[in-house]
């Protein structure tokens, strides 16, 4: 999130995507979001006026992506 709040700040507009490959960013930020909320932490503070687009696709919805996870865990035995 401290990432997110800088780009937006200084860009007009934030992709933000997962490095995960089961999440989205999309999900990510929805469950950081709620255990913040959770926490009394205020979300809505220090972000700049950047249009913030969070990814809705995860790593595995592309079909190279078990390839691509297959064949480096072939390479690291």
């Amino acid at each position: 999130m401290p990432a997110v709040k800088d780009y937006s700040k200084k860009s007009k507009k934030v992709f933000v995507i997962s490095i995960y490959t089961t999440r989205s960013a999309q999900s990510l930020y929805d469950n950081a979001l709620k255990a913040a909320k959770e926490k009394g932490i205020n979300t809505e503070e220090g972000f700049g006026k950047a249009e913030i687009i969070y990814s809705q696709n995860s790593l595995i919805d592309y079909p190279q992506t078990p390839k691509i996870v297959l064949e480096f865990a072939k390479k690291s035995l």
